[in-house]
């Protein structure tokens, strides 16, 4: 009696551990480690079915269901390899030569990232280039000119990489800022803020351009003469040139200083109301954005009507 207790108390173990091994239909499996193939595909981490010498009794056979995904079999069975009943020639083989070990396996259930630190990588075509050491901006500007193709995957932002760095190696280098002022390198870099998109090697050519640019003149004229508010005019008439770098700013700046200069001047509001004042101020408002000689040219137009 005691024998037969102990061999129930066996089977039914046994039982425990098979149903807690694994889903059903999974006793046996093998656990298959993630690689990469040839190509550089990843295969992740997956069960496949015990290599038993059938490939009728494969997951991926047509037939079959993996246990581990629920994925219907696809592959039609191996045929005309292996030992068949002598008794019956249209007998399933009893014995077929496991192919499975000769071809990739095939993803078995969802994929999971691989760990580099473990995994022995092939020497993909993709990889970046060696490079020297690059400064902190450069190195910025390709970050920012390859930011999009990050969204493609490793391969196609190395190769907008080292696309930057071939170009970063043929010139031109970044110009020497040192002797400009800190308003003229402000304007500089506004001017070729956009072009910081594609890559250090563009914003070094347009650097360099506004610094050859800024060469050839004309220099800043001196507003020290001015008053307040003629600064603050030219400053406003010529706010959006500064887009196209200090030289063109600089040329702004002198043309509306000639301007000025020719006339006419300020005519004298202090005879007027606050009113009249005001509303002239209204309807010359729009004038103050083509600098201080256009508005004085319409504010002395208003006093002429009005003393009329």
């Amino acid at each position: 009696m005691f024998r037969l207790l102990a061999a129930l108390l066996i089977l039914i173990l046994g039982h425990i551990s098979v149903s807690v091994a694994g889903p059903k239909g999974s006793s046996g499996a093998v656990a298959v480690r993630g690689y990469y193939k040839s190509n550089g595909t990843y295969v992740a981490p997956h069960y496949r079915s015990p290599p038993d010498g059938n490939s009728y009794n494969n997951w991926s056979t047509v037939g079959n269901i993996n246990p581990y995904t629920g994925a219907p079999g696809t592959k039609q069975p191996y045929s005309g390899i292996g030992r068949t009943s002598s008794h019956d020639a249209n007998q399933r083989p009893a014995y077929a030569e496991d192919l499975s070990q000769l071809s990739e396996p095939a993803f078995e259930r969802a994929p999971t990232s691989p760990s580099r630190s473990s995994v022995a990588l092939p020497a993909p075509t993709g990889r970046q280039l060696d490079s020297p050491p690059l400064s902190h901006h450069d190195n910025e500007l390709i970050e920012r000119a390859c930011s999009l193709t990050e969204y493609d995957g490793p391969a196609a932002y190395n190769a907008c990489r080292n696309l930057q760095l071939k170009k970063l190696a043929r010139g031109p280098k970044a110009p020497d800022l040192a002797h400009l002022s800190g308003q003229e390198k402000d304007l500089i870099d506004r001017a070729c803020s956009l072009v910081k998109y594609d890559g250090p090697s563009a914003y070094n050519a347009c650097t360099t351009s506004q610094v050859e640019r800024l060469a050839r003149g004309p220099k800043a004229p001196s507003l020290s003469r001015l008053s307040a508010q003629e600064r603050d005019l030219i400053e406003r008439a010529c706010s959006l040139v500064k887009y196209d770098g200090p030289a063109a700013h600089n040329a702004c700046t002198a043309s509306q200083v000639k301007q000025l200069a020719r006339g006419p001047k300020l005519p004298d509001l202090g005879l007027l109301s606050g009113e009249e004042r005001e509303l002239i101020g209204r309807a010359c408002s729009l004038a103050k954005y083509d600098g201080p000689a256009a508005h004085n040219r319409c504010v002395a137009s208003q006093v002429a009507q009005l003393v009329k």
